[in-house]
C-alpha cells in the first residue's frame, strides 16, 4: 500500500511528464512552421 507521500510523487512526476510532452509538442509544430518558412525543399503548408 502506498502512502500518502509515495501517491503525491507519483502525481508530481505524472503532472511533470505531461508538461514535458506538452513542450515538446510545442517544440516539434514550431520547428515544422519555422521549416515551411525557410525550407525551400519544403512545400508549403
Amino acid at each position: 500500500e502506498l502512502g500518502g507521500h509515495e501517491v503525491g510523487n507519483m502525481l508530481t512526476l505524472k503532472a511533470n511528464e505531461k508538461h514535458q510532452i506538452k513542450q515538446w509538442l510545442l517544440g516539434q509544430r514550431y520547428l515544422s512552421k519555422n521549416q515551411a518558412k525557410v525550407g525551400p525543399s519544403k512545400d508549403p503548408v
